[in-house]
C-alpha cells in the first residue's frame, strides 16, 4: 500500500490507478478501515457501496465487511444496539466465507467488538484466526493483526507481550512506510511506557506519532495524540 492520505481525493486518485476491480476493492476497504472514525459519513457511504458490491458478486466476506462498517457508523452515532445487530449479521456472513482481504479485516473488527463486550476468549480466538488469514497478504494487514493482539495484552496489563506484538507490528509498518499505522503503534508503545512510569519515552513516542498523523491528515488521531501529550506534560508537572 502507498502511504495513506485521509481525503476522498486521495482515494479517488488511487482507485483511478488500480488495474483491476479487486485492487479497487482492496484499496477501498483499506481506506474505510483507517478513516472510519474521521471521515465518518463518507466511509458510511463507501461501506454501503461495498455491501452492495458484495451482494452483486456473491462475495460474503465483502458483504460482512460492508454491513459491519455500517454498524460501526451507528456505534459512532451512539446507536449501540443497532450496531450490535449489524455485527451479528456480519458474523453470520463470515460463516459462508473462506478467504480474502475483506475476511481478514472484518474478522479483526469483530474481534474488537467481542473484546469491548468483555468476551475475551472469543476475541482472542477471532484475532488469531484473522492473523492466520493475514499471513497471505502481508504489509498493512499483518501489521494490524499484531497491533490488535498488542492492544488486547495491554488491556490485560500484560505489558511484555503487548510490547512484543507492538514491536512486530512496528517492523511491518516501517518496512511498508505505513505512516498512520506506525503512529497508532507508537501511541500504543507510549501507553506501555506510561504504565511503566517512563514518561520521557512516552513523550518521544507520542511526538513521533503526532508528526505522522499530521502528515497523513488524520485529524482525529492528531487530536488524540495532542490530548495524550497534554496528559504526559501534566504528569511531568510541565505547563
Amino acid at each position: 500500500m502507498d502511504p495513506l492520505k485521509f481525503t476522498t481525493a486521495w482515494l479517488d486518485e488511487r482507485l483511478s490507478n488500480c488495474a483491476t476491480d479487486e485492487e479497487r476493492t482492496v484499496q477501498t476497504i483499506y481506506f474505510v478501515t483507517c478513516a472510519g472514525d474521521f471521515l465518518v459519513d463518507e466511509c458510511y457511504q463507501l461501506s454501503r457501496a461495498l455491501y452492495k458490491q458484495g451482494v452483486e458478486t456473491n462475495d460474503y466476506a465483502l458483504q460482512a465487511f460492508g454491513i459491519h462498517q455500517q454498524g460501526y457508523h451507528l456505534r459512532f452515532k451512539g446507536r449501540h444496539e443497532e450496531a450490535n445487530a449489524f455485527t451479528r449479521e456480519a458474523e453470520k456472513l463470515l460463516q459462508k466465507s473462506k478467504t480474502g482481504f475483506a475476511l481478514t479485516v472484518v474478522t479483526q473488527m469483530i474481534a474488537f467488538d467481542y473484546w469491548t463486550n468483555g468476551e475475551r476468549d472469543k476475541a482472542f480466538e477471532m484475532s488469531y484466526a484473522s492473523r492466520k488469514i493475514a499471513e497471505g497478504y502481508g504489509d498493512d494487514v499483518m501489521g494490524w493483526s499484531d497491533f490488535q493482539l498488542a492492544v488486547f495484552h495491554y488491556d490485560l496489563k500484560d505489558y511484555d507481550n503487548a510490547d512484543k506484538y507492538f514491536t512486530i507490528a512496528q517492523s511491518h509498518a516501517e518496512k511498508y512506510h505505513l505512516t498512520y499505522q506506525l503512529g497508532r503503534i507508537q501511541c500504543g508503545m507510549a501507553a506501555i511506557a506510561i504504565a511503566r512510569n517512563d514518561l520521557d519515552a512516552a513523550k518521544v513516542l507520542t511526538e513521533k506519532a503526532l508528526v505522522g498523523f499530521r502528515s497523513c491528515g488524520q485529524l482525529t488521531a492528531v487530536s488524540r495524540a495532542l490530548n495524550d501529550l497534554g496528559t504526559i506534560h501534566a504528569s511531568r508537572a510541565e505547563t
